[in-house]
């Protein structure tokens, strides 16, 4: 990568498509999935999965924040 102080940018670009996407998914009980909607009511498994892999990835986008910062 020929920039990488646009690193740490495009992740907190992305945390912040992420945090939207896990907040309307909160508020709403609903997220979309590749075959379909999700809804907390009639698949928890897979409405509660969809929410902690958002978590998951918005703990790397802040790390990948953090390291840029420091980094720079």
């Amino acid at each position: 990568m020929t920039q990488p102080h646009l690193l740490p940018v495009l992740a907190a670009g992305l945390a912040l498509v992420l945090s939207l996407d896990v907040s309307i998914g909160l508020v709403t009980g609903r997220v979309r999935g590749k075959d379909g909607g999700i809804t907390r009511a009639r698949q928890p498994q897979r409405f509660w999965r969809y929410i902690a892999g958002d978590a998951v990835l918005l703990v790397g986008c802040f790390g990948c924040v953090v390291w840029g910062l420091i980094a720079w």
